[in-house]
């Protein structure tokens, strides 16, 4: 995708608390997977809570705050948040927020298959400004 810029740097957000028959560690799984495919898709992406959740205890409220305080620092230095996977958890809403307070720019694609997050992707950096 030739419009996607070089150097900006976009925080992908994803739900990692389980909710229903989901696991932490299938989002962790499905957190990965949308990682690998936005990187392949020319992005390039801030997650640190891939590598959070690998040294803390998410079901541990002290770990947990620790995690989102390191998380939502890292969001005034990108550009924009792309919101991936099945739902719009509470702890994204928040992300998304300090986002838009920070001056970014928001890219949804919750709900979306690969084809159709590719396609918006494409559509959205045909019209992306920095």
């Amino acid at each position: 995708m030739t419009n996607i810029p070089k150097n900006d740097l976009f925080y992908m957000a994803i739900a990692i608390s389980p909710e229903d028959d989901e696991t932490l560690h299938s989002n962790h799984l499905r957190a990965y997977d949308w990682y690998r495919f936005l990187v392949r898709a020319g992005l390039k992406i801030c997650a640190p809570y891939l590598s959070l959740l690998e040294v803390l205890d998410d079901n541990d409220p002290d770990d947990r705050q620790l995690g989102i305080t390191v998380d939502l620092a890292h969001i005034p230095f990108c550009k924009g948040i792309i919101l991936v996977g099945p739902r719009l958890s509470t702890g994204m809403k928040t992300e998304k927020k300090k986002m838009i307070d920070s001056g970014g720019v928001v890219l949804e694609l919750i709900g979306m298959g690969r084809k159709e997050a590719l396609e918006t992707i494409k559509n959205f950096f045909a019209e992306y400004k920095v």
